[in-house]
């Protein structure tokens, strides 16, 4: 049975020239049929729903990219708030692996307990930064036309 999710091949080759790189994927493209048709508002909620991992940070790509295509600009607040997100998103990410993953392949204990009061915490952070879950809203109470 094929892997429903697909997979990306990732290869580097040294050569005179530098290094090339070679980028190979099996994986599905549905998220553009689910997406056409929609309105920006629509787009911006339902991204990130379609992304297990770094929902924030494709939130954030997806309002900067239709906020340009609206002619919209960000406010200096909402760019700062949503760079704020982006980072305690990456760091949320990076010691989950290190909490769960890294023990496990040095052959130690999973640190769950550590993980699941640091997730709430992040949660907690991003309901401060965004409390009315409109920060990645595009064109929003927080943008102004260009």
């Amino acid at each position: 049975m094929s892997d429903p999710a697909g997979r990306l091949k990732i290869q580097l080759q040294r050569s005179s020239a530098g290094i090339r790189c070679t980028i190979c994927s099996s994986r599905p493209l549905r998220a553009p049929s689910m997406l056409e048709g929609r309105s920006s508002a629509e787009v911006a909620a339902l991204l990130p729903l379609l992304y297990s991992i770094c929902a924030k940070a494709q939130s954030h790509a997806c309002a900067g990219a239709l906020e340009s295509a609206m002619g919209l600009s960000a406010l200096p607040e909402t760019r700062y708030r949503r760079q704020l997100t982006l980072m305690l998103e990456s760091i949320r990410e990076h010691l989950w692996r290190m909490l769960l993953d890294w023990p496990r392949l040095s052959g130690e204990t999973a640190q769950r307990e550590p993980l699941a009061a640091l997730v709430a915490q992040v949660r907690a952070l991003f309901s401060l930064a965004d409390p009315a879950s409109r920060l990645f809203r595009p064109g929003g109470e927080s943008a102004a036309s260009e």
